[in-house]
């Protein structure tokens, strides 16, 4: 009884952690290919940034993500109410900035997102983070 009760715990511990890894942020290399902004009161206090990424520059290849970054308080159902996704107005509009000129550019970026239960009120993604990089 004492070694059944060991396995089952040990395959509980196994499920929970094999669960947990896949609904971690993850990350990817591609390309911005669509950049949008809301300003709708949904989106939050300043708005929010739909994005999608491919994996050639300018829409070319596959596709690869779509996710939208939204600023506090933020109401829509494509938005998480994770005040840890939730981005100040500046860092909204830098990170807008930045993502236009990267898909301008054709340059690559990696990006993080987080596809957990907790970010999805919609079926959405939480955009966690984007590095960008020089085109020369």
């Amino acid at each position: 009884m004492r070694k059944l009760a060991t396995s089952l715990f040990a395959a509980a511990a196994i499920f929970l952690l094999s669960t947990a890894a896949s609904a971690s942020p993850r990350s990817a290399f591609g390309y911005v290919c669509i950049v949008n902004q809301y300003n709708a009161p949904g989106f939050g206090a300043h708005g929010g940034i739909y994005i999608s990424f491919y994996t050639q520059p300018y829409c070319g290849g596959s596709y690869q993500f779509t996710g939208y970054a939204c600023t506090e308080s933020s109401a829509s159902d494509v938005c998480t109410t994770l005040s840890f996704y939730a981005y100040s107005e500046p860092q909204l509009m830098g990170l807008f900035g930045e993502l236009v000129a990267a898909g301008r550019a054709g340059t690559r970026v990696n990006y993080t997102w987080d596809s957990g239960a907790a970010c999805r009120k919609n079926g959405s993604s939480c955009l966690q983070s984007v590095d960008f990089y020089s085109s020369y």
